[in-house]
C-alpha cells in the first residue's frame, strides 16, 4: 500500500513538471513590445501567426498613421519579404528581410516550472548564458504572456501579452497581400 502511494506521488510530481505544448499557429489579440537593435515598437492589435506556413501578420492602430497591417512571409528559415500596408492611405511598402523564423513557444519543451504568475497560472522558464525566456501559461494551456531577452545580442527583447488566444493555423485569406502590395511582391 505504501509503495502504491509512493508511485502515485511520483506520477503526480512528474506530470506537474511537464511543460504545456502550444503550437506556434495561432490568432491572438495582443500587446507586443519589441526591441531589436535600434528599432523599438509597442503595438496593440491582432496577430496571425502561421509558423507551419512560414508567415505572420500583425494588424494594429498606430497613432499618426491609422491602421497598419504588417505581413512577414519567409521564403526560407533565414529571411523573406515584409510588407507594411497603411489601410487608410492604401499604401504599401515592401522590403526583403534577413531574420530567422522563431516560434513564440519554441522554448516550452525545454522550460522548467519556475513558480506561479498572474495569480494561478504557471511560470515556465529557461535562463542560461545566451537567453532568458519566461512564459506565463494557465492550466488550460492558454498563454497569458511570454518574455524573451537575448543575453548575447544587445537590445533584443520581446514581450507579448495575450488578451485572447485561438490555437490553430489562421485562415489562409489572412495572408493574401492587398493589391497595393502586389507591385512590391
Amino acid at each position: 500500500r505504501m509503495y502504491g502511494l509512493f508511485v502515485f506521488a511520483l506520477i503526480v510530481l512528474a506530470t506537474a513538471q511537464t511543460p504545456p505544448t502550444i503550437k506556434d499557429d495561432f490568432t491572438a489579440d495582443v500587446k507586443l513590445d519589441v526591441v531589436f537593435g535600434r528599432r523599438e515598437r509597442r503595438l496593440e492589435g491582432t496577430w496571425f501567426f502561421d509558423f507551419t506556413g512560414q508567415r505572420d501578420r500583425f494588424d494594429s492602430e498606430i497613432p499618426g498613421f491609422g491602421r497598419v497591417d504588417e505581413y512577414k512571409i519567409w521564403n526560407s528559415t533565414k529571411g523573406g519579404n515584409e510588407y507594411f500596408y497603411n489601410v487608410g492611405q492604401q499604401q504599401c511598402h515592401g522590403a526583403a528581410f534577413t531574420e530567422p523564423l522563431f516560434g513564440v513557444f519554441d522554448f516550452l519543451p525545454h522550460a522548467k516550472l519556475a513558480g506561479k504568475c498572474d495569480g494561478s497560472a504557471n511560470l515556465w522558464s529557461i535562463h542560461n548564458t545566451a537567453i532568458e525566456v519566461d512564459g506565463c501559461i494557465d492550466d488550460n494551456g492558454v498563454p497569458r504572456w511570454v518574455e524573451s531577452k537575448s543575453l548575447v545580442e544587445h537590445n533584443r527583447h520581446l514581450i507579448v501579452r495575450f488578451n485572447t488566444f485561438k490555437a490553430g493555423r489562421p485562415d489562409a485569406t489572412q495572408f493574401v497581400l492587398p493589391k497595393d502590395c502586389a507591385v512590391h511582391h
